[in-house]
């Protein structure tokens, strides 16, 4: 199956809510080997099994890193804040001001990725993680393309 039609499937489930049942009908040629057909089944539903496993892993690796992140963003931030604490205890006037409000944007700033990967980050991986294991247990029909042509099947 060529990755644009994998992702044309993995699009088209996700446009759907999760719990709606859906159903995916392949039409192969008059000539498909009957003896492929069953492998078919299990094909996608390994392939997207796998996909799921990928965005679990994936999800994993995000928020480890955020936590990683979080860790470092606070050390920093408390550094920041007892760097800006010292210079307003030993110095006074514009430029301390400054100072201290510098290392108070710094340290805050230092705080956005490990808030991005909390806030934004990890929820798209989880939803590709759901529609995968979705995928990896929908209900797969094949037709071959006779039946297709009969009346009534569009």
């Amino acid at each position: 199956m060529h990755n644009s039609r994998k992702r044309c499937i993995v699009q088209s489930v996700s446009e759907f809510p999760l719990k709606t049942p859906l159903k995916l009908v392949f039409y192969l040629p008059k000539q498909s080997d009957d003896e492929e057909i069953p492998i078919l089944h299990e094909a996608i539903h390994n392939y997207f099994d796998y996909r799921k496993h990928n965005a679990a892993r994936e999800l994993r690796q995000t928020l480890r890193k955020g936590q990683t992140s979080l860790m470092i963003g606070l050390l920093f931030l408390s550094l920041c804040i007892s760097l800006s604490k010292l210079i307003t205890l030993f110095s006074d006037g514009t430029f301390a001001e400054i100072l201290t409000e510098g290392l108070l944007i710094v340290g805050w700033v230092a705080m956005w990725r490990p808030l991005e990967i909390f806030l934004y980050d990890w929820w798209p991986i989880h939803r590709s993680q759901q529609v995968f294991d979705k995928l990896s247990s929908i209900e797969i029909e094949i037709r071959t393309s006779h039946q297709r042509d009969r009346p009534g099947l569009k």
